[in-house]
């Protein structure tokens, strides 16, 4: 079994092999392929998010009747918005690509360094994932409280 330890932030190794059973590795094959699959298609989502919320804006600032030297509040709002959704899908497809590729890297080599670098980006990746899923809760929490009380308000008065 490997021993590894913490010191200053950094895995140190030990000189014993990378061992992994074979159903195990048959399963993190898998996972890569899986993995690298999803996040090719993230990565294309991320484009196609960037080339929507330009022809968005762009349609925004047209229908509104804006000319070439005015600025539309609402266009600028929509892209920063689909700017910063694009690059999260883009770090998070980053994320999966890499421990797509270290995985594989680890397998075919038996490296202990190569699978401690894929699990930290799978960790980043679900470390992205959780704090979109807390800021998201967020809202549907504040969303729902502010209906409660613009319903309870209306029916009161």
């Amino acid at each position: 079994m490997q021993e590894n330890s913490y010191s200053n932030g950094s895995l140190e190794h030990s000189s014993e092999e990378f061992r992994i059973s074979n159903f195990t590795k048959n399963y993190l094959s898998g996972s890569a392929k899986w993995a690298q699959f999803i996040a090719i298609v993230g990565f294309i989502g991320a484009a196609g998010l960037l080339v929507l919320g330009l022809t968005a804006t762009i349609w925004t600032s047209r229908l509104t009747g804006m000319d070439q030297t005015t600025t539309n509040p609402g266009a600028i709002g929509m892209a920063i918005t689909y700017l910063a959704m694009a690059l999260i899908q883009f770090f998070m497809a980053l994320y999966l690509y890499r421990f797509a590729l270290a995985t594989r890297q680890a397998l075919a080599t038996a490296d202990s360094a190569q699978i401690t670098k894929a699990f930290k980006n799978l960790k980043n990746y679900f470390q992205i994932n959780g704090i979109i899923m807390i800021i998201a809760l967020i809202f549907i929490f504040l969303a729902a409280l502010i209906g409660t009380i613009a319903g309870v308000s209306s029916i009161s008065g």
